[in-house]
C-alpha cells in the first residue's frame, strides 16, 4: 500500500518528538540523582574514573568520547544535564531539531561513558542509537 508523503512527515515528526520526549525525562531523571551516583562524592565519582582512563587511553579521546574530560566535577555535571533538558526540550517542541538532537546525542553519550555502572544498561545504549537513527 502506498504511503503518502505526508503521512510519512506525520509519523516522522511524531517519532522524533516522541524520542525527543524520552530524552528530556532521561536527562531530568539522571540529573536529580547524578550528584549522590557520579557526583564528586558520590558513590562511583566520575572524575576518578576518567582519572583512572586517562593512562590508559593515552590522548585517544573516542575510546572514551565525553565532553566531561574537560571537568567532571558536580557544576560540569550539573552543566551536562540541563543543556541536555535544554537540547531535548528544543527538539520536543520542533526548534532547531536536528542541531538539538545531535546535542541531545552527544550530551547523553557524554554521561554514559562517565556514568558507569549506572549508565551502563541496555536501555540507554538504545536511547544513543535511537536518537543517532532519527
Amino acid at each position: 500500500m502506498p504511503q503518502s508523503p505526508e503521512s510519512v512527515a506525520l509519523v516522522r515528526g511524531l517519532l522524533v518528538r516522541l524520542l525527543a520526549l524520552v530524552s528530556l525525562i532521561a536527562f531530568v531523571s539522571l540529573w536529580v540523582q547524578v550528584h549522590g551516583l557520579i557526583g564528586e562524592n558520590g558513590l562511583l565519582p566520575a572524575r576518578d574514573h576518567l582519572e583512572r582512563l586517562r593512562p590508559a587511553l593515552e590522548g585517544r579521546w573516542w575510546r572514551a568520547p565525553t565532553l566531561l574530560w574537560l571537568g567532571a566535577g558536580d557544576v560540569a555535571l550539573n552543566a551536562v544535564c540541563a543543556a541536555g533538558v535544554v537540547a531535548a526540550g528544543l527538539a520536543l517542541c520542533g526548534i532547531f531539531q536536528l542541531p538539538a538532537l545531535l546535542a541531545t546525542w552527544t550530551l547523553y553519550l557524554s554521561l554514559t561513558v562517565v556514568g558507569q555502572d549506572f549508565l551502563s544498561f541496555q536501555w540507554d545504549v538504545l536511547l544513543l542509537e535511537a536518537l543517532v537513527v532519527t
